[in-house]
């Protein structure tokens, strides 16, 4: 489960295909999510909310609809080595019908660097390491790693023919792999002794596979207004841990949707894909 979830609505941009942009705007926006309630789970949870939006535009660190947000710690023309990052979601337990009982999962933030090769104009391959850290309201503690290998296709175009007046587009799509060690895994599919029940049997997690992924997202430009759309399915059929009694679906599907509009902008500016 790539999220992602609550940090995305913070740093969504606001989309530009244009060749000179500002260094940086701020903004507001609103925006839905649905994601699943941990890996593999057949229960989601949906989110409407409103967001401030922030777009910077520097060398090191970059945070745009065209790169995502990013700090850059050595570049070369074909080659960046980045620090990154994926996030889970807290749940409250009592909310999930296969974890009723059980001990409430923790949001789970994991950094990292990401090494990522720049194929051409459009692809890109990426593969990161990542630290991952339980975080509550008294405690911080690392919970294992994680894994990811991803190809990326990205393309940012004019529209032929403007439909309401929006005219620049950016459509990315992203294929997946992701593995996560046994004590991270264990934090989603391991049943101790004392939580198992008569339709939940006790089980130790293993290190493994965890999902493949695909995700799309599609952004459009009118001005200082931007609408996006985004999906990702994951799959589990390879995960480690498919016999865990809170292994429920092969499949998720994530939703997001949003709309930002651009209030602030700096008038120094920058060119996209300088961090590139």
């Amino acid at each position: 489960m790539r999220v992602l979830i609550f940090m995305t609505l913070a740093l969504l941009p606001i989309a530009a295909v244009s060749k000179e942009q500002p260094k940086w705007e701020a903004g507001a926006g609103f925006g839905y999510l649905r994601f699943e309630h941990y890996p593999a789970s057949t229960q989601y949870t949906d989110l409407a909310i409103p967001f401030p939006t922030f777009v910077y535009r520097g060398e090191t660190l970059r945070a745009d609809d065209r790169e995502g947000a990013k700090i850059f710690l050595l570049k070369s023309p074909d080659w960046t080595l980045q620090f990154g990052g994926v996030l889970f979601p807290p749940l409250s337990s009592s909310s999930n019908s296969a974890r009723t009982g059980m001990i409430d999962l923790p949001v789970v933030v994991a950094p990292g660097p990401q090494l990522v090769r720049t194929l051409n104009e459009n692809w890109s391959a990426k593969f990161g390491v990542y630290q991952a850290l339980a975080a509550s309201w008294t405690s911080l503690r690392t919970t294992g790693g994680i894994w990811e290998g991803t190809t990326t296709y990205q393309h940012s175009y004019e529209l032929g023919s403007t439909v309401y007046g929006f005219n620049e587009a950016t459509t990315t799509v992203s294929f997946g792999v992701m593995g996560a060690s046994q004590e991270l895994n264990e934090l989603y599919y391991g049943v101790p002794a004392a939580d198992a029940t008569a339709s939940r049997d006790a089980y130790y997690a293993n290190a493994g596979l965890l999902a493949t992924q695909v995700s799309f997202f599609q952004s459009i430009k009118r001005g200082d207004l931007a609408i996006y759309a985004g999906g990702r399915v994951s799959d589990y059929g390879i995960s480690a841990n498919r016999a865990s009694p809170l292994f429920e679906t092969n499949q998720n599907i994530a939703l997001l949707f949003g709309v930002t509009y651009s209030l602030f902008k700096s008038e120094a500016m920058e060119a996209p894909g300088v961090g590139k």
